[in-house]
């Protein structure tokens, strides 16, 4: 995925909750707090709420995970947990990073779902269930240094109107919205204001995940103060 379709993905004034890119669902969401579900089976997730009429296959898929413009490869389970909430679990796509060791609560990231490991099962007993999420982690594994550049073989339907949107024409818009968040943070440090990602969206009128996805921490939002002076528009 290229940076400008996630900077596309990242603006939630232009897209869905679920896209198109390469002919596979591309998921973007704010990571919530779970029942521990996995980090008590070791598999610690970033879980994400699916609407229940996004149409993404359930199972277990090979998944690349972007926090900010940083990929992961990871193994994403998505379903209703049936192993322990039968069908009356709530629907969550659950990727697990691989070789990643970070907290990303309430960080927002994007899900590209690029190929389907298996189907979603409910099993007999956790252990057993652990057994098979090793096994799942090995074969998104081989998927990502064998399989990445092949055609995807299982592809989930999207909802009408969640095409892939062209980056081509964002340039100048991005540009504009770089001067806003600059003029707010700015405006904002004169005042004494304590800087936050809402503060400053509420302030710029840049939509909050796409200034999170440009500027991921505070400290990114006060270094754009430092780096030109722009005059806030009235």
């Amino acid at each position: 995925m290229t940076p400008e379709e996630l900077r596309v993905l990242a603006d939630p004034a232009e897209a869905a909750m679920v896209h198109s890119v390469g002919g596979a669902p591309a998921v973007i969401g704010t990571v919530i707090h779970g029942d521990q579900r996995g980090r008590e089976l070791g598999f610690p997730t970033a879980n994400l709420a699916l609407a229940s009429d996004d149409r993404i296959e359930d199972g277990v898929w090979a998944a690349d995970v972007y926090v900010g413009n940083v990929r992961h490869i990871a193994a994403a389970s998505i379903g209703r947990r049936p192993t322990f909430y039968a069908a009356g679990g709530v629907r969550l796509l659950e990727p697990f990073l691989l070789d990643f060791d970070g907290d990303l609560y309430g960080r927002t990231i994007v899900v590209h779902l690029r190929e389907r490991i298996r189907p979603q099962r409910r099993f007999a007993s956790a252990v057993a269930l652990i057994q098979q999420m090793r096994r799942d982690v090995e074969d998104v594994r081989r998927w990502a240094q064998t399989a990445r550049s092949r055609p995807l073989r299982a592809r989930a339907a999207l909802p009408a109107g969640a095409a892939s949107r062209s980056p081509q024409r964002h340039g100048a818009r991005d540009a504009q919205r770089r001067r806003l968040i600059e003029a707010a943070v700015q405006q904002e440090l004169a005042a004494g204001a304590v800087i936050s990602h809402e503060r400053i969206a509420a302030v710029s009128g840049v939509p909050v995940g796409y200034l999170r996805w440009l500027l991921p921490s505070i400290d990114d939002l006060r270094a754009v103060a430092r780096e030109v002076t722009v005059p806030y528009p009235r």
